[in-house]
């Protein structure tokens, strides 16, 4: 009941947020035509006759259409890409082309004012969609430099480096200021990523630490060897920087290599053992719709076997725990990220076959993960 509740509210929201941005593009489709067509005349005026009514209606029917076929209302703009830029540019096109072909064998619009539509409605919609990535990066342009703010430095200027670096850029919620980034790979030097340069190579952490007044280093390589990683970690520690990295190859292909997503080094991120290479799609169905258990759910290992299960959608997730502290953090973790999941966080030892026989009556998982390392 909890959980059609829930997505109940995800569509309505949904369904609210493209109702909203297609009303904008109706208020913006208005005054496109408003300037257009005080620009085309010769008065600088506007009539508002028959012939405006049709242009109106054309416009706002093509604009409607080509944006739900090619999903432009489906992009959200925070984390808009190249392809969602194709796709409102061929949208656009589209329109040129509709009100191109509708002045050509109409009277109702003249060709001038048709380019002039077209150009000033390219303004409305980038303005529309991009406002709060706007105000964001002038927001951050302006205050960036409070004492309040941690200047960090970016480990890696690869696609999680810069997306980690950018989203830093768009974000009210976490106050970070990347100072300097560094790579190994020396053709990167002195280019820049969000106005952030690559000043040097990992060998010149502690200089470069020293030089920018870092304070936090955060290493964003999730697909390299974890014995490179070991190496740039026992580079950081000779510094006085706390370091932070993004967990793995799992949360970038997932595409939540984001600030949030930022967690303290652990030992398994140490461990010589390569990354088992798997497939996300098979393992994301295999766990869909179950109930799953995972005993030590509270340690490095069952915690981020936790996190991963519960993006999986899972009709259950029951962590076991000895520690109580431990199965509280990660109950309280997963809460905040997936508020709709069902969790049951107990407290109980492996070793106690009367509670964990209790266990399997009352929940009767069907998959099991024993993360429990002692």
């Amino acid at each position: 009941m909890k959980q059609g509740k829930t997505n109940f509210n995800r569509e309505t929201h949904r369904l609210g947020t493209i109702a909203l941005y297609a009303a904008c593009d109706l208020v913006a489709i208005f005054l496109s035509m408003l300037i257009a067509e005080a620009t085309a005349s010769a008065a600088h005026t506007v009539t508002f006759g028959f012939s405006f009514l049709w242009w109106y209606l054309l416009n706002a029917g093509v604009v409607l259409f080509s944006f739900a076929v090619l999903g432009v209302y489906r992009i959200i703009p925070r984390s808009a890409g190249i392809l969602d830029g194709l796709k409102l540019y061929l949208a656009l096109i589209v329109v040129t082309c509709v009100n191109v072909t509708f002045a050509a064998l109409t009277d109702y619009a003249t060709l001038g004012a048709c380019f002039v539509f077209c150009l000033v409605l390219v303004n409305f919609f980038i303005l529309i969609r991009f406002a709060a990535r706007t105000v964001l990066a002038v927001r951050y342009m302006i205050v960036r430099h409070a004492d309040n703010w941690v200047r960090a430095m970016v480990v890696g200027a690869g696609s999680a480096g810069t997306g980690l670096i950018r989203e830093m850029q768009s974000t009210d919620k976490i106050r970070y200021l990347p100072v300097c980034i560094v790579d190994d790979d020396e053709t990167k030097a002195g280019m820049t990523v969000g106005d952030v340069k690559v000043q040097g190579t990992t060998a010149d952490i502690p200089a470069l630490v020293r030089k920018n007044r870092v304070q936090e280093i955060l290493i964003a390589m999730p697909s390299v060897p974890k014995k490179e990683i070991k190496r740039i970690f026992e580079i950081c520690e000779a510094t006085d920087c706390k370091v932070k990295i993004l967990p793995g190859i799992y949360q970038f292909v997932s595409g939540d290599a984001t600030v949030s997503s930022l967690r303290e080094v652990e030992i398994s991120d140490l461990l010589g053992r390569e990354q088992v290479r798997v497939n996300l799609e098979e393992i994301t169905e295999y766990l869909k719709g179950q109930t799953v258990l995972v005993t030590g759910g509270g340690g490095s290992i069952g915690s981020e076997l936790c996190r991963q299960i519960a993006r999986s959608e899972p009709k259950k997730l029951i962590v076991v725990d000895i520690y109580e502290n431990n199965a509280y953090d990660i109950e309280q973790e997963l809460k905040r990220h997936f508020p709709a999941l069902d969790l049951a966080a107990l407290i109980a030892s492996v070793r106690d076959a009367g509670r964990m026989e209790e266990i399997f009556k009352e929940y009767r998982p069907d998959i099991v993960f024993n993360a429990a390392a002692h």
